[in-house]
């Protein structure tokens, strides 16, 4: 295997292990910090930026693969498919075609998941934005509902005391009463 695909080979293995980390079933905190790190470390910028060039090679690097696919498939067609060939001619054919296989499956394989780990963090960042706001607007909720308590509350002992200041008002007009009464038996 060349050093290039080699690379490409190690940024696959990098991507299902970031797959596999983002995946985890974490805390939200957890889940949280982690992606906080990633979007806010200086590093992460500098690696994202040479992660979309590596891409851009690795289709490069596809495209070829795929040419080298058609290519050896169709020398092999035209050589009569083993019929006439010697078999160390017809392996050697097989063991090209082998390795553009490989080659394209391997490139395909870095491309396609580069995509879905993409799709899968933005996702997550997406999640977590809407968790926050959801906490937010229930605790929001959950202020309102207690000042709506607290007003209802507010409306029953203002009933109480209006009905205490009525109560109130007539005793004491009872009570006024029933003191003329006994002012008026002592001036008798």
């Amino acid at each position: 295997m060349t050093i290039y695909y080699m690379i490409v080979f190690i940024l696959l293995m990098l991507e299902i292990v970031s797959f596999v980390i983002l995946s985890l079933p974490l805390p939200m905190r957890v889940r949280k910090a982690i992606l906080n790190t990633i979007s806010n470390s200086p590093i992460a910028g500098k690696i994202e930026h040479t992660l979309k060039i590596m891409i851009i090679c690795i289709l490069v690097l596809f495209s070829d693969s795929v040419r080298r696919v058609v290519r050896i498939s169709t020398e092999f067609d035209m050589s009569g498919a083993g019929s006439t060939t010697a078999e160390n001619a017809r392996t050697g054919f097989k063991a090209g075609q082998f390795y553009a296989q490989r080659n394209l499956y391997l490139c395909g394989s870095a491309l396609f998941l580069s995509l879905v780990v993409n799709r899968y963090y933005l996702s997550l960042k997406t999640l977590i934005a809407s968790e926050e706001k959801v906490e937010a607007l229930q605790s929001e909720l959950k202020s309102n509902k207690s000042d709506t308590k607290s007003l209802e509350e507010l409306d029953t002992l203002r009933t109480k005391l209006e009905s205490r200041d009525k109560e109130y008002s007539a005793l004491s007009d009872k009570y006024a009463e029933a003191t003329k009464t006994l002012e008026k038996k002592k001036d008798i």
